[in-house]
């Protein structure tokens, strides 16, 4: 078949050279993979019973449900998100977030050496990259030239799969004896796959580099990501498929559509819902949102070309388009306030994080395409051409929403609270309380108290927990021990007595109180309340 020309080959395989080129340039100087100076150990080290296992200050590793201190970092159990050498990695049924980012697993995170390592049962997934806070900040005053370039890539890549996988779609709606119709969306889509393979080429490079820098262990170590990862497993697909998209973009329309919904089920399986749970639920929810908007993206560029070549034919396809622009739209919306509710604690989460306030932002942009989709939709029912204004606004709008998407892909939607600490001075008695890691799940509490040498240690110490948003039945007494503390910690003339709680659980996000009482030997009864929040 003859496509647009031997020249425009030679263009597309020259381009794809350029590129590849300067990837390797870029990330060569921004991402040094291997380091015989570095301390990290493998981030893919499987212990004997297939666990993921995290190393301890003493070389020992540690897999499974425990919880481990090592160095200055920590294994806590629960679904904590963990910082590993400035990055994270995720894994199990969690999403991998990594550019300086994360690893979530199962149901543990592992601090260690200044990171953590988060396994489930099986294995560890490392996925879509967060960052820098998991990619809170974002000033654009911290960002670097590397960071541009990575959030330009990943942009680009979710530009270029939106595009092809929908014009690939679109090829099903068209009849083919509209010869116009479809020569335009021929030239766009051999495009489309073409600027693909590139883009998806630079993603999983810039990516995986990313998520392999500081590991040793050679190309055994990257053969191990792309094989034995369900991130590594997905890029894989995603790459095997921008190549296949050649071959079928010459087979009929039923297998191009059946490419388009096998490349958006491989980019489904490496997102932010496989953190969730219901993950099932979240995957199936993320897959046909994709496949909306992969519809919606395709349509409105193919109805802009043919506005650019034949006016006529685009007031045709616009009767077809708006109509299925419409539907798309609508379970666009239904399919993404599924996702949020499986993702974020509480809507009140929208506030407290960088992805909440991108996924704002989007909404209006949602909510002004629905706008402009409705006049577009007036003016094909009454056989109008569509304007010109309307075409920009609708496409400088998608733009805007890929932008979001390709940001706020790469933070966690999930606030990061923050260990409780208070520590009160006073004349008589000074006290600290902690409460770590101040998560929905297994939590624990110290209390230390100084008294006046002569006095000794309080009479009794109390600890309630209720909750400060007026949830009946969410009030908990913790009961409080006395423990041989090893910290140093001291005041001239006091005597220190230590308790600590068993774990408990925080079944709920929110709004919480810890009531502190403390009876000294002479009878005085000290109350504080302290407030705090938890995610």
């Amino acid at each position: 078949m003859k496509l647009y020309g031997q020249r425009s080959f030679i263009r597309g395989k020259a381009a794809a050279a350029l590129v590849l080129l300067l990837i390797l340039g870029v990330s060569a100087f921004m991402f040094p993979v291997y380091s015989s100076a570095s301390s990290v150990p493998s981030v893919l080290s499987v212990s004997s019973s297939g666990v993921p296992a995290a190393p301890t200050a003493d070389g020992s590793r540690l897999a499974g449900q425990e919880a481990v201190r090592a160095q200055e970092g920590v294994l806590l159990g629960g679904q904590e998100a963990v910082r590993a050498q400035e990055g994270v990695l995720l894994g199990g049924q969690e999403t991998a977030l990594a550019q300086e980012g994360v690893l979530l697993g199962g149901q543990e995170a592992v601090r260690a050496q200044e990171g953590v390592l988060l396994a489930d049962n099986e294995d560890y997934d490392p996925h879509k990259q967060v960052g820098h806070e998991h990619h809170e900040a974002a000033d654009s005053a911290q960002w670097n030239f590397g960071d541009l370039l990575f959030y330009a890539i990943r942009i680009i890549y979710y530009a270029a799969l939106l595009t092809a996988a929908g014009l690939m779609f679109w090829f099903s709606g068209i009849k083919k004896d509209n010869k116009v119709q479809r020569d335009v969306l021929g030239r766009w889509a051999y495009t489309s796959l073409q600027s693909f393979v590139l883009a998806a080429l630079m993603f999983v490079f810039i990516n995986s580099a990313k998520l392999m820098e500081g590991q040793e262990g050679g190309g055994a170590e990257w053969l191990r990501l792309f094989t034995e990862t369900k991130v590594g497993q997905s890029w894989l697909a995603v790459l095997v498929l921008a190549l296949l998209g050649f071959a079928a973009f010459k087979l009929p329309d039923p297998v191009k559509a059946v490419w388009g919904l096998l490349l958006t089920g491989a980019e489904s399986w490496n997102g932010h819902a496989l953190a969730a749970s219901p993950q099932t639920l979240a995957v199936v929810l993320d897959f046909v949102h994709l496949i909306c908007a992969a519809l919606w993206v395709g349509g409105l560029l193919l109805l802009a070309g043919l506005w650019a070549k034949e006016r006529k034919e685009a007031g045709r396809f616009a009767e077809t388009f708006t109509g299925t622009a419409t539907a798309a739209m609508a379970a666009l919306v239904v399919t993404g306030v599924g996702i949020s509710i499986i993702l974020l604690p509480g809507w009140s989460s929208l506030f407290y994080t960088n992805w909440g306030r991108l996924l704002t932002a989007k909404t209006v942009l949602v909510l002004a395409v629905l706008v402009v989709g409705a006049l577009l939709r007036s003016r094909a029912r009454k056989r109008q051409m569509p304007r010109k204004a309307l075409l920009a606004a609708d496409t400088s709008l998608m733009g805007a929403i890929i932008i979001i998407v390709g940001l706020f892909t790469y933070m966690t939607p999930v606030p990061t609270g923050e260990a409780v600490a208070f520590h009160q001075m006073g004349e008589t008695m000074h006290y600290t309380f902690n409460l770590t890691p101040n998560t929905v799940g297994d939590n624990k509490a110290t209390l230390k108290v100084w008294l006046p040498e002569a006095l000794g240690a309080p009479a009794s110490v109390k600890l309630i927990i209720r909750s400060a948003d007026s949830k009946p039945g969410k009030t908990m007494n913790i009961p409080l021990a006395p423990f041989d503390d090893k910290s140093y910690e001291s005041f001239e003339g006091f005597t220190r007595t230590s308790y600590e709680s068993e774990r408990f659980s925080i079944a709920d996000p929110g709004n919480w109180v810890a009531e502190i009482e403390i009876t000294s030997p002479a009878g005085e009864v000290t109350v504080k309340d302290i407030p705090f929040r938890n995610y």
